[in-house]
């Protein structure tokens, strides 16, 4: 059976692989979880209005009845079947792909490059952080087929997944932001994070290019590569200005006044200037791009309520997107600096050693009070004059809402896992 082709022909209005979010004429292709298989919820699928349902053989033979005259493919596995579908969908599109790696400030970077794309050309991007071996091909087959230009961002979590990314991905351009300690634990050392963000490249062609953060230290080391390695210059940036964390800059004869703060915003910027570039988009695009950016949701944005500034980053965590929002938190106007941190998951053996060197930060002895929670995030605290360490999330919230006055700047960031948006939540702020 050719895939595509009835793909192609069955004129599906998306596809999707929750059948609790069914898509109206949708495809539904059932994929085995370690908790649910997919397979089970096919029929639920089609019943709630799914056009068809790519369904794995092994199921339909043990269930044949249940899908009598119901609109079906058959397929071995999967999940294999979806990173195929795919591939193939992407090469039939033939689109310009630009892929977005590194260890931190992948979505904000691509949602950024987004806003220059779709001013010059029919772009689609990823949504959200549909990022993954799931995610990913599941954004491929849900472009629309006049797209011209398609950014994606491409995240792992464990060895030999970005070569899997790439097969179907096949970018044209990959930016690179940088490379931290995310998933430590299952890469053992820096280089080999280092060395698994340039699968990215691994299918390049010949007119391939690879643009990197040339503020980041291992980065400005970037070893010779058989296809074009363009460098951010930190030596042509020109800081114009600052306000509440946000810069005003001149680069490669460009001025941009972002409207979003934090110094790895402006590391962000210069990469999506240095892609669109390539792309020939013009300046004055480029700059109305980056100008238009308003941020993301639960990645460092601000607000204000009842005279305190709350400052809610709790999307994800690492140690250098820390030492960030610890920067740009001491650029905004307050009277006292708060922080609340939760531990940095996914860190294996380095977890107790990690969680030490954030708490030496030079930002950390800054701050008026600091709070942490969780298993490891207690090494941080624990040199701060005022620091304290909290084991339940109860407590954390009665001791924030005890001290927390106006004129107060506060910052909650931890890893996705700590679900520390249950402490934004719980504060009790007087609307103003």
């Amino acid at each position: 059976m050719d895939l595509l082709k009835w793909f192609r022909e069955g004129d599906f209005s998306g596809v999707f692989i929750d059948s609790r979010k069914p898509l109206e004429g949708g495809l539904f292709i059932c994929i085995r979880g370690e908790k649910f298989d997919g397979n089970s919820f096919a029929l639920m699928a089609l019943e709630s209005g799914a056009k068809a349902a790519l369904v794995e053989r092994h199921y339909y033979e043990d269930n044949p009845s249940i899908f009598e005259d119901k609109p079906i493919a058959l397929v071995e596995d999967g999940e294999k079947a979806l990173l195929s579908l795919a591939a193939s969908y992407r090469n039939w599109l033939d689109p310009k792909v630009i892929s977005i790696v590194g260890s931190g400030g992948k979505t904000n970077t691509k949602n950024m490059f987004a806003k220059i794309c779709q001013r010059a050309f029919n772009t689609h991007a990823t949504k959200g952080n549909l990022n993954n071996h799931i995610g990913l091909p599941l954004t491929l087959l849900n472009t629309p087929q006049e797209t011209e230009v398609l950014v994606l961002e491409m995240g792992v979590s464990r060895p030999g997944a970005m070569k899997t990314l790439a097969s179907v991905a096949r970018p044209d351009i990959v930016l690179l932001t940088n490379i931290g300690t995310s998933h430590i634990e299952h890469f053992h050392t820096v280089e080999n994070i280092f060395q698994e963000k340039m699968q990215a490249n691994a299918y390049y062609e010949e007119d391939h290019v690879l643009i990197v953060n040339g503020f980041d230290p291992l980065l400005q080391k970037m070893p010779e590569q058989p296809y074009k390695v363009i460098k951010t210059r930190p030596q042509e940036l020109t800081v114009l200005d600052t306000d509440q964390g946000v810069f005003h800059f001149e680069y490669g004869g460009l001025r941009v006044q972002l409207q979003v703060p934090g110094a790895f915003q402006m590391h962000n910027a210069l990469l999506c200037v240095e892609a669109a570039r390539v792309m020939g988009i013009d300046d004055q695009t480029i700059v109305e791009g980056l100008e238009s950016y308003q941020g993301e949701a639960q990645r460092f944005m601000v607000s204000h309520k009842g005279g305190i500034t709350v400052v809610d980053d709790v999307y994800n965590s690492s140690p250098d997107s820390i030492s960030g929002a610890l920067e740009t938190l001491l650029m905004l106007s307050g009277d006292r600096y708060i922080a609340v941190l939760g531990d940095v998951l996914e860190l294996g053996e380095f977890a107790e050693e990690v969680h030490r060197k954030i708490g030496r930060l030079a930002q950390i002895d800054k701050l008026d009070h600091l709070f942490t929670i969780g298993d490891f995030a207690s090494f941080i605290s624990q040199g701060h004059p005022e620091g304290e360490h909290f084991r339940d999330i109860r407590s954390l919230i009665h001791r924030l809402n005890t001290i927390l006055k106006k004129g107060d700047v506060l910052l909650v960031k931890a890893s996705r896992g700590m679900e520390l948006e249950r402490v934004l939540r719980g504060l009790e702020i007087a609307d103003d």
